[in-house]
């Protein structure tokens, strides 16, 4: 194998594959036709990327992670040729010499037929991802709630996270010839998230893995196996209270209340009353409150963990958002056109100093 490549194109390349590389199988490389080809993999999670080269000699090679390194240490066109079982690179005056071992012991996942296939703009994948992946459980003891539920009907892809405190749900369109759902987990999600780009993105499922692609990036993943929860039974579908907030003022309000909540064992308290909402925490580090001026009529004392809704509220993009609820125990829900989140509310003592 021998191939001259552009120094910022390859490790580029590399980039986007070496953060699932395994320490043992490293990184594999191909070179075939003008494209070179690199995939990194952990078995659970393979990414793949290319880049256009002069090859002189084809061929493919596995090689230790540490090639990135070696690449990215380099300033000028890089060749690279393989004598033996060494690896040789030189650029400028630059050389390196590494083993490599042959390509074909290299876990490549294997070629699958009978796809279910989707097509969705990388946009709306990306915010699908963004806006609902801060409700995955990812400490959850549950593995199905480990991951992002992605439920395709239709036209229309709903993405679902779940942690058991909390809900988020992002609706799109997509392009679909038969339903089909998928768990895909949390560190996939991650990865994922990381490479999107182009115009749009291939969604492939086969029984155990799913597959996410276009002309920039390829990503294999394993799924979750196992029913995730009837998400839809938990949204009320009516609602005794709703009261209105401007985002930006209840954002900063819960950002100071978070200054002194301690978050794993008290949460804020929220206490509505007609016109204004007081916002209260107690712990050990002190005590906090204040108030926001609203259009309310109802009384309702409620407690939240501030994170959580503080993360909510941050993937809203309106101005004007509205709370909805039907008591002190019940969840509460926040939407806007096509983004729901459901943030179930924390058991209070009767009096402020004694919050749990």
């Amino acid at each position: 194998m021998k191939f001259t490549i552009e120094k910022t194109e390859f490790e580029k390349a590399l980039f986007n594959v070496i953060r699932v590389a395994d320490e043992k199988t490293g990184l594999y490389i191909k070179a075939e036709a003008d494209t070179v080809t690199v995939i990194g993999t952990d078995i659970a999670i393979s990414l793949k990327g290319w880049c256009n080269a002069d090859i002189e000699e084809s061929g493919h090679i596995m090689t230790d992670k540490k090639l990135f390194d070696i690449i990215k240490s380099l300033k000028d066109d890089i060749t690279l040729s393989t004598e033996s079982t060494i690896l040789k690179i030189k650029s400028g005056k630059a050389s390196f010499e590494i083993p490599f071992q042959n390509g074909d012991n290299y876990p490549i996942p294997e070629e699958e037929k009978d796809f279910c296939e989707a097509h969705i703009s990388a946009v709306e994948l990306n915010k699908a991802i963004n806006k609902t992946m801060h409700a995955i459980g990812i400490n959850s003891s549950k593995a199905i709630l480990q991951g992002s539920l992605f439920e395709f009907n239709g036209s229309n892809l709903s993405v679902v996270s779940l942690d058991g405190y909390r809900l988020a749900k992002y609706d799109c369109n997509v392009e679909c010839q038969q339903g089909f759902k998928i768990i895909i987990p949390f560190k996939a999600i991650t990865e994922l998230k990381k490479v999107i780009s182009g115009e749009t993105v291939k969604i492939l499922r086969s029984e155990k893995r799913a597959i996410f692609k276009n002309e920039c990036f390829e990503m294999w993943t394993r799924l979750i196996d196992g029913e995730f929860p009837n998400y839809n039974s938990l949204i009320p579908q009516k609602f005794n209270i709703e009261v209105p907030f401007y985002r930006s003022v209840l954002l900063s309000t819960l950002e100071r209340c978070r200054l002194i909540s301690d978050e794993t064992r008290e949460p804020v308290r929220i206490e509505f009353q007609k016109n204004n909402v007081s916002f209260s925490s107690v712990s050990r580090k002190g005590k906090v409150t204040e108030k926001i001026t609203v259009e309310n009529n109802d009384e309702l004392t409620i407690g939240f963990n501030p994170k959580y809704l503080v993360q909510a509220l941050k993937e809203f993009e309106n101005e004007k958002i509205t709370f909805e609820m039907n008591g002190s125990l019940q969840p509460i829900i926040i939407r806007e056109d096509n983004f729901l989140n459901l943030i179930l509310p924390v058991r209070l003592r009767g009096k402020e100093d004694e919050i749990l």
